[in-house]
This record gives structure tokens, C-alpha cells and sequence, in this order.
């Protein structure tokens, strides 16, 4: 919010600069946030093609599986709380661009919540003080189905598949979190330390590999474990 008013929108309901700045910073850092919103093995096994999950580094306001989705739905009505709960009586004084937000769609229930979001608040902060940040949200902007479009698809960076990968991600990346001492290097050392722990990092390519009832019966024990761990 400046001024009152919601910096993702402009009068014409379009995003701002600053939206598509946030959007490109939340590209930027992607692959290396799945390391405090992926955390556990089965957490990946969502995050596989045409499942409506993300599994490229990419944003859209018209595809449900794109990586960053931005809602339509605050864009052309206000009040919506009324409209979806009958039993909100009382509207809310707001602009009709008030609520505009973007989702990150990557993340799980398995998230190291105050990590990711610190993490996301730094990703945001990355992308409105780099102007590059503008370039990487128009070359990653993704319209219809991106598995049906073979060349977008090659174009688009891929999400880590495994908790491994992740690790991987994180610690060539870590100096984006580092950076003004607001994670400490014990905190990254931890959590790839841990991810790297879950030693998964063929496991999808395993599952694709079996018969279908021996994949369901991987799939629930790796489920199974993770449940039973935690």
C-alpha cells in the first residue's frame, strides 16, 4: 500500500511496474525457496507435469498451474467477502484494486513458515530495488497451458524435483540470503544439511519407472514415513 492505495494495480486494473518488479523477484528466488516451503520427500511428489502444480519457474493470470498466479478476481468487483459469505451483511469501505495480490503457488504444508516468508519478503525486496527484475517477469510470463508448448516449456526454468535438488539450489544461492547478515550462514548450513538427509533425489524418476500398483505402494510408503517421522 502507498498513499492508500494498492501499488499492484493501476487505474486501468492492470498490473504496476512494481507488481511485475515483485513478480520477478519472486522468479528470481524460486528455485531456491522450495528449500523452506518443500522440505520433506513427498512434498514432490505434488510438484510433477500436469498435475495443476508448478513444476517451471514461471507467472500467468490465466493458467491454475502456473508457479505465481495472479488472482482475477479482485480485479473487476469489490466487496467479494460479501459476495462469496452471505453472511457478511456489512461491506467493506475498499477500492475495487485493494485486494490485488499474486499467489506463490510452490510451497507446502511442509514449510518452514517464518524461513519461506522471510525468505519471500527478501525475494519481493530483491525485485523492486533491481530494475532487471522487470525483464525476468516479461521473459517469464507464461499464456495457456505450458505443457502443450513445447518450445515455452524448454524456455522456462524447472522447479528442484527433490529435496537434494533443493539443497543443491540453496547453497548456490545462498548469498541472496545472506546478504545483509539477515539469514545467518548457520541457518543455511542447517537447512541444507537436513534436505540433503532426505536422500531423494531420483525418487521420481524411480516412480515413473514402476508398475502402476508398485508406484502406489512407494508412493503411500514414502507418505507413510514422513507422517510417522513428524
Amino acid at each position: 500500500m502507498k498513499d492508500g492505495h494498492n501499488v499492484m494495480t493501476g487505474k486501468d486494473g492492470a498490473l504496476t511496474d512494481p507488481a511485475r518488479q515483485v513478480i520477478g523477484g519472486l522468479c528470481h528466488y524460486a528455485g531456491s525457496l522450495t528449500a523452506f516451503g518443500n522440505t520433506v520427500s513427498s512434498a514432490y511428489l505434488r510438484l510433477v507435469p500436469n498435475q495443476e502444480a508448478p513444476t517451471r519457474i514461471c507467472w500467468s493470470d490465466l493458467n491454475r498451474s502456473a508457479m505465481i498466479r495472479v488472482p482475477l478476481g479482485w480485479a473487476g468487483t469489490s466487496n467479494l467477502a460479501c459476495r462469496l459469505n452471505p453472511q457478511q451483511i456489512e461491506e467493506l469501505e475498499e477500492s475495487r484494486e485493494s485486494r490485488q495480490t499474486v499467489e506463490l503457488r510452490s510451497p507446502d504444508g511442509s514449510a518452514i513458515i517464518h524461513l519461506l516468508l522471510a525468505g519471500i519478503t527478501m525475494a519481493a525486496q530483491w525485485g523492486l530495488t533491481h530494475p532487471e527484475s522487470l525483464k525476468t517477469a516479461e521473459d517469464l510470463y507464461a499464456h495457456g497451458n505450458i505443457f502443450k508448448n513445447q518450445e515455452l516449456l524448454d524456455r522456462l526454468p524447472a522447479l528442484p524435483t527433490s529435496c537434494v535438488s533443493s539443497a543443491r539450489r540453496l547453497q548456490e544461492k545462498r548469498e541472496l540470503y545472506e546478504r545483509e547478515g539477515i539469514f545467518p550462514a548457520g541457518v543455511i548450513d542447517y537447512m541444507v544439511k537436513m534436505l540433503m538427509g532426505e536422500k531423494d533425489e531420483h525418487m521420481n524418476e524411480h516412480l515413473v519407472d514402476l508398475p502402476a500398483d508398485d508406484r502406489l505402494h512407494e508412493t503411500r510408503r514414502i507418505m507413510h514415513a514422513v507422517l510417522h517421522r513428524h
